[in-house]
């Protein structure tokens, strides 16, 4: 377990140096300002499709599914992994057209803040259209992923987001001076497509071949999209978190929405590297051991220590050195002091929900490898009306940092009941 954890971990890891390269370079040409608000509303909009059709449900879904067919006849399982990235593929490219169609209207319910700035507005819907495309791509990205992560290829799984950091990094340096924040949004486009061949290299020698099949032509896939309905629910509940935080800095100062971007990128280092390796590694290890001896209890508590250890040390790092990490990050080119002091308090807020995120994704990974995925759904609902409670509480006296106080206690207090369903449902 502590192999497969360390493997997508450094994977991740270097991935994740990469996302701070990327955000240093979109830092240093486009600072806190409203055009960049702007392309993190419509970003907000590609992202919330990706994480609900893509990485949030799929994984979970079908990789349990997939190792049951595969174990038995690996051709079986890969005829319905093409089956099931045709179906899904289907759904996603529907998903895009009426993203396209409808822009104006996602972006008002993201940002309602912007719709008395017409600039902002305008913008956000215009890349909102120019990153559609953004969810098909990732489709198929997430589908290869699971069936890697089958594999134990996890330092590959780990390391395919480097492309897409590389594109963003790529299309700013080049074109930022010419066409602004499109350029941004051009990299998301290249950095997904990059991830999708990168990946498709590695499955060449487990012997798959990407073939159409038609829909639905499998019956395992209406049971994993079955399997995906609730997921898919529980993904959107647990983003309303952040949708919840965009909507409510859309109505604060400029730079707002740029600022809690900011401060994520040093809390999603830790939680990329520990919570998102424990829950790629667990759902596929933790869906094995279950089927071969019905206990999953002694890869459970090296997860369990192995995120607990890593969360306490990244958020001790974070609270000390919040500001001083902040300005030698993003301090240069159009990204001032006084974004730096703003973004390093909300930091030092965010931090603490490392813990609470880490844990989340490990306690959820079981219920998903055990194919429960209700109960996530309902503890995802409680702990979206704790952020929700926090935010809308204190956000008139803290201001902006109520917003990431929200996310840490609502995510702590989570981990806290999926502890007790754990506890309960292995006993």
């Amino acid at each position: 377990m502590y192999r497969k954890l360390f493997g997508f971990s450094l994977g991740t890891g270097i991935s994740r140096v990469f996302g701070f390269i990327r955000e240093i370079v979109i830092a240093h040409f486009f600072g806190a300002s409203a055009s960049l608000d702007a392309f993190w509303v419509s970003f907000r909009i590609a992202n919330l499709a990706r994480e609900m059709l893509a990485e949030g449900s799929i994984i979970p879904s079908f990789v349990p599914l997939f190792t049951d067919k595969a174990k038995s006849n690996q051709q079986a399982g890969y005829r319905f992994a093409n089956t099931a990235i045709c179906t899904v593929l289907t759904i996603a490219l529907m998903i895009s057209i009426f993203t396209v169609l409808f822009a104006p209207y996602f972006v008002r319910i993201i940002s309602p803040g912007f719709y008395h700035d017409t600039f902002r507005f305008n913008l956000a819907t215009r890349l909102t259209r120019t990153m559609s495309p953004f969810l098909p791509i990732m489709v198929v990205a997430t589908f290869f992923m699971g069936i890697l992560n089958y594999f134990s290829r996890f330092f590959v799984t780990g390391i395919a987001p480097v492309l897409f950091n590389i594109g963003i990094i790529a299309t700013s340096v080049i074109f930022a001076k010419y066409i602004g924040v499109y350029s941004i949004a051009i990299g998301v486009l290249i950095g997904g497509i990059g991830q999708v061949a990168l990946q498709y290299h590695f499955l060449k020698p487990h012997g798959y071949r990407f073939r159409p099949y038609p829909i639905f032509s499998d019956p395992t896939v209406r049971r994993m999209l079955h399997l995906m309905l609730p997921v898919v629910i529980s993904f959107l509940v647990l983003r309303l978190s952040s949708i919840i935080n965009t909507i409510i800095a859309s109505f604060l100062a400029v730079g707002s929405i740029s600022y809690l971007e900011y401060a994520f990128r040093f809390i999603y280092l830790p939680v990329g590297m520990i919570g998102v390796t424990i829950a790629n590694v667990g759902i596929p290890t933790f869906t094995r051991q279950f089927a071969n001896t019905g206990s999953i209890t002694q890869d459970l508590h090296k997860a369990l220590k192995f995120g607990i250890l890593c969360s306490v040390a990244a958020i001790t790092l974070l609270l000390t050195f919040a500001h001083p990490l902040c300005r030698i990050v993003y301090e240069h080119g159009a990204f001032t002091a006084v974004d730096t002091y703003h973004t390093s308090r909300v930091i030092r807020f965010y931090s603490f929900a490392i813990l609470g995120m880490t844990l989340n994704r490990t306690f959820s990974s079981i219920f998903y490898a055990l194919k429960e995925p209700a109960t996530p759904l309902k503890v995802t609902l409680i702990g979206v009306a704790i952020h929700l409670g926090v935010a809308l509480t204190f956000v008139g006296k803290l201001g902006l940092v109520a917003l990431p106080l929200g996310v840490s206690i609502s995510s702590i207090s989570s981990s806290i009941i999926y502890g007790v369903l754990v506890k309960r449902r292995l006993q």
